[in-house]
């Protein structure tokens, strides 16, 4: 694992700072919107920031490595995380939209990691049961865990809230069908 400050020239004789982010057999980069310029003493001072941030990545993925959770990924918005998973999904797969609306109408469109605790998951099933059926809701609850779940496997949290709440329960349905004699009918 390793974290190098590199440099890259612009257009405008201007030089762009950025981390080369090395873990796990992958490589990263983090642009970190920092310019070196012509003026020698603000370069510095831009050059010092850029190193403190560099120290401060290299403790943080060593943190991770060590099983603590950085705390910059605790302030992850959960609805983006949760947008990205559903993404990911195939277009006939409507629930993981639908949880991602009803999420966003919930929170306004952000909610930090570490405000997703047993407590807000609680409401949140509240506000599910009171906006959609039983099993609609049930199915989208499933949604929200499920992405905790993958949270807790990529390290973003270090523990998952979701095992503290239990599911929402499912109605059975009476289904009808069409008989003979009403298929000819038709």
């Amino acid at each position: 694992m390793t974290v190098k400050l590199r440099k890259r020239k612009l257009a405008k004789g201007n030089v762009s700072l950025y981390l080369d982010i090395y873990q796990s057999g992958k490589r990263g980069y983090e642009f970190l919107g920092l310019y070196l310029t012509k003026d020698k003493a603000a370069s510095k001072e831009t050059w010092k920031l850029a190193e403190s941030i560099q120290a401060k990545r290299q403790l943080e993925i060593q943190h991770s490595e060590h099983g603590f959770v950085p705390h910059f990924k605790k302030k992850a918005n959960f609805v983006d995380y949760f947008e990205r998973l559903a993404q990911g999904k195939p277009r006939v797969e409507t629930a993981w939209n639908n949880t991602l609306k009803h999420l966003q109408a919930f929170t306004g469109g952000r909610i930090r990691f570490s405000g997703v605790t047993d407590d807000w998951l609680e409401t949140f099933k509240i506000y599910l049961v009171t906006k959609v059926s039983p099993n609609t809701a049930h199915t989208y609850f499933s949604k929200i865990k499920t992405a905790l779940k993958q949270a807790l496997k990529e390290k973003i949290i270090d523990s998952n809230p979701g095992d503290l709440v239990s599911q929402i329960k499912t109605q059975d349905t009476e289904r009808t069908f069409l008989e003979l004699g009403d298929i000819e009918k038709l």
